[in-house]
């Protein structure tokens, strides 16, 4: 007779085998699920990185936009805490963007020029010479802009050449003397041309009338008998531009209380602003500044730093303004009310009058003061005002951080 062996205990092998194929299978998921949490951290970091190297780009454009100064030696800075703070204070994002993983600060900002001024072949960093001295070293208004983001183990740096484009304040090219009222040419003073437009043979006195016995060139030309209008020199969106500037750069003097502010014979050289409808008498320019200019403008000693390649401007919202100084002066003068220059400086530039007046003359010049025409100033004034900072196109691109 046949006996059946047992088949006691089969099922606890299956259930074994079935437990082991789930451990098996549960720890290759947690392996997966692992790698992946590590993958999208890194992912992560990464694209915070780059998020946080553009953003330090556009403030590198932002303080170019503000400082970009006239062939400096000195490159502007835009610093890693004043920028994370500020970041991070837009989202209040500290706590996701994890610190470098090996310390340092979170952003790097570098500009240099694209031109090699290190005379290495290199543009950029080399360890030799270290990031190329100054910005904009050969005048084409071109830099080169690095930013870096660090967040964790992940580092990104991106690269753009930018350009500035500049204000053009949009003066008549020629003209000496714009004005709607008279202007009075008396005693030794003159009025010349020493720089004339290109193709050009002469300037121009823009007035009702120019009387006096004062010395006229011949290179200039009367346009006279009717009142020509200030704003097809000077627009009033131009005058409150000038004032935004003059307040940005501390050059806003305003007529308060009784009495003028302070004003350092060094402020002449830039924007100035005077804005004293109200002022008794107008305003006075001080007869202690000087200078030490040459003949062209260059070599130019404090306390006026003011030339041809960087002429001010000057805007005075006043009555009268008089100018009895000796010092010579490159640029534009210009006076919602009458001029009175006297003295034995010179102007090198333009000068504008909005007054209609005839007695006193809108523009009344004197003694030995002379106005000279230099078309090189008019024209260096629309490099003056930096307007806004422009990625060049094609130049944009993401390099190995460093």
């Amino acid at each position: 007779m046949h006996v059946r062996e047992s088949e006691r205990g089969s099922a606890l092998v299956l259930i074994i085998g079935v437990i082991a194929a789930l451990a098996i299978l549960a720890a290759a998921l947690v392996m997966l699920t692992g790698n992946s949490q590590s993958n999208t951290a890194r992912d992560r970091q990464r694209t915070q990185s780059f998020n946080l190297a553009e953003a330090a780009l556009d403030a590198g454009l932002s303080k170019l936009a503000g400082e970009w100064p006239f062939l400096s030696e000195q490159a502007p800075a835009v610093d890693p805490a004043a920028f994370w703070g500020s970041f991070n204070a837009k989202g209040d994002i500290g706590n996701d963007y994890a610190a470098p993983r090996n310390g340092g600060a979170r952003t790097q900002v570098v500009f240099f020029d694209n031109s090699d001024t290190n005379g290495d072949g290199v543009v950029g960093f080399t360890k030799a010479h270290g990031w190329d001295a100054g910005y904009d070293a050969d005048g084409d208004k071109q830099i080169y802009v690095e930013a870096q983001g660090n967040v964790g183990r992940m580092r990104s740096r991106i690269r753009a050449l930018v350009r500035m484009t500049y204000l053009n304040l949009g003066l008549l090219e020629n003209v000496a003397i714009y004005t709607p009222g008279w202007v009075s040419v008396n005693s030794s003073a003159g009025v010349t041309a020493e720089v004339l437009a290109p193709g050009s043979d002469v300037a121009s006195v823009y007035a009702f009338d120019v009387v006096g016995n004062g010395a006229v060139s011949q290179q200039i030309v009367e346009k006279i008998g009717q009142a020509w209008p200030v704003e097809d020199m000077i627009t009033p969106e131009m005058l409150d531009y000038l004032k935004t500037v003059a307040k940005s750069r501390g050059t806003y003097y305003a007529y308060k209380n009784g009495s003028w502010p302070k004003i350092p014979d060094t402020a002449w050289g830039g924007v100035v602003y005077l804005d004293g409808p109200s002022a008794p008498g107008g305003f006075s320019f001080p007869s202690s500044v000087k200078d030490t200019h040459t003949g062209d403008g260059v070599g130019v000693t404090d306390p006026v730093t003011n030339e041809v390649l960087g002429p001010g401007v000057i805007v005075a919202m006043v009555s009268d303004l008089k100018w009895q100084s000796n010092a010579p002066y490159y640029g534009l003068i210009y006076c919602s009310g009458t001029i009175n220059l006297q003295g034995t400086p010179q102007i090198h530039g333009i000068v504008v009058s909005a007054s209609g007046s005839r007695n006193p003359p809108a523009v009344d010049v004197s003694g030995d003061y002379s106005i000279r025409y230099n078309d090189n100033v008019r024209q260096n004034l629309n490099q003056e005002f930096p307007l806004n900072v422009k990625t060049v196109a094609n130049t944009w691109q993401e390099i190995n951080p460093k």
